[in-house]
């Protein structure tokens, strides 16, 4: 009888035994899941964030060559209007010169007026 105690009692070890390796293995098969499911999110992480890393240069690129033309067409603004403004004074300038050529000829064709009326009085009275 204390034969079959014991090969009871070493039955229902066993049997926790068997119970406890089952137990385990579901365990560790699900820390296999977790830790794939793990894996595979880090991996899927890491590609986006090179790909956001490779999307920021590109944008730094993009603004870095916008700023430069940004300050190329400010130089070029600036260029062309100081040579507007040159231009327009010296359309201001020549306007003026104009008017004074003019008013210098309208004067000498009063004096060229006046001296031939001088010219047809003396040859008149002559």
């Amino acid at each position: 009888e204390q034969l079959n105690e014991e090969n009871r009692l070493r039955d229902i070890q066993l049997k926790e035994s068997r119970k406890t390796i089952s137990d385990l293995q579901q365990s560790s098969e699900e820390q296999s899941k977790i830790y794939d499911s793990m894996r595979s999110e880090r991996n899927k992480n890491s590609k986006q964030l090179l790909e956001a890393q490779t999307e920021i240069e590109n944008l730094l690129k993009k603004n870095n060559d916008l700023n430069l033309e940004i300050k190329n067409l400010r130089l070029e603004l600036a260029s062309k209007d100081s040579a507007l403004v040159k231009e327009h004074f010296d359309l201001r300038k020549e306007t003026t010169q104009k008017e004074q050529h003019k008013n210098e000829i309208s004067r000498m064709k009063q004096v060229i007026q006046q001296n031939d009326d001088i010219i047809h009085r003396q040859e008149a009275s002559v």
